[in-house]
C-alpha cells in the first residue's frame, strides 16, 4: 500500500469542542451590553459547580477576553486559559449601555427584520460575527487536532459556531443558549486530503438535560 493510500484510509482526526456561555452578569439596569465589559455576578457558587460538573476533567482552556468569560473559565476550574478575540460578544454598537426601552431607533431599524444581515448603527450584524469566529475555530481545531478543548464564550459566538456545522445564520439565531450551558461541536479532519467537517454532538446542554 503506497504512503497516499495509507493516508487516505486513517482514522479521521476527531477534535471535541465543549462551547460554555458564561456565567450571570451584574446588570441591574438591564441594559444591552453586547462588547461591553461587564462584571460576572459569582453570588451563587453552586451554579458554576454543577456547569463544572458537565465538563471533562483534562482538556485545553480557552476563552473570550472578556472579563466575564475570563472569570467563569476559571471558576469552572479551567488553568492557563488562552483567550481568542474572535469570539468576542456580538458589537450593538450605539445600543450597548442602554435600555432596550431607551432605544427608540430599534423601532424603525432593519436589524429586527433581517437580525441575521443587518447591523445596529456601528456594530455588526450576525453574519459579521460568523465571519470571525468560524475561521478562528477551525484554525485551532487544525492546530489542536484530535485533543479536548474547553471554551467559555458568549451567547452570540456560541451561535455562529453552529454555522459550521450546516445550521444557515437564521436558524442558529433561533437556538437558546442558556447561562452556563454547553454546546458540543466535533471538528473531524481526514488526513487523506485534510478536508475538514463538523457534526453537532448537543446544544444548550444543562445539569437538567441530565436529571
Amino acid at each position: 500500500m503506497t504512503q497516499k493510500q495509507d493516508a487516505m484510509t486513517a482514522p479521521m482526526i476527531v477534535t471535541s469542542w465543549w462551547l460554555i456561555r458564561h456565567g450571570p452578569v451584574i446588570n441591574p439596569g438591564q441594559e444591552i451590553y453586547g462588547q461591553k465589559d461587564v462584571a460576572l455576578d459569582t453570588s451563587r457558587p453552586e451554579l458554576f459547580a454543577a456547569a463544572a460538573r458537565l465538563l471533562p476533567k483534562q482538556g485545553r482552556w480557552f476563552a473570550s477576553p472578556l472579563s466575564r468569560t475570563m472569570e467563569t473559565a476559571r471558576r469552572l476550574g479551567g488553568r492557563d486559559m488562552t483567550p481568542i478575540p474572535e469570539l468576542i460578544e456580538q458589537n450593538f454598537g450605539t445600543w450597548q449601555g442602554r435600555r432596550s426601552q431607551e432605544v427608540p431607533e430599534r423601532e424603525q431599524n432593519p436589524f429586527w427584520e433581517c437580525p441575521a444581515h443587518q447591523r445596529p448603527e456601528k456594530g455588526e450584524s450576525f453574519t459579521d460575527v460568523t465571519a470571525r469566529v468560524a475561521p478562528a475555530l477551525e484554525q485551532i481545531s487544525r492546530h489542536h487536532g484530535g485533543e479536548t478543548l474547553i471554551c467559555v464564550a458568549h451567547g452570540g459566538s456560541i451561535r455562529a459556531a453552529l454555522t459550521l456545522a450546516g445550521v444557515t445564520p437564521e436558524t442558529a439565531l433561533g437556538f437558546s443558549i442558556h447561562l452556563l450551558s454547553v454546546t458540543r461541536l466535533d471538528h473531524l479532519l481526514s488526513p487523506g486530503d485534510n478536508r475538514s467537517q463538523w457534526r453537532v454532538a448537543g446544544v444548550n446542554l444543562t445539569s437538567a438535560s441530565f436529571a
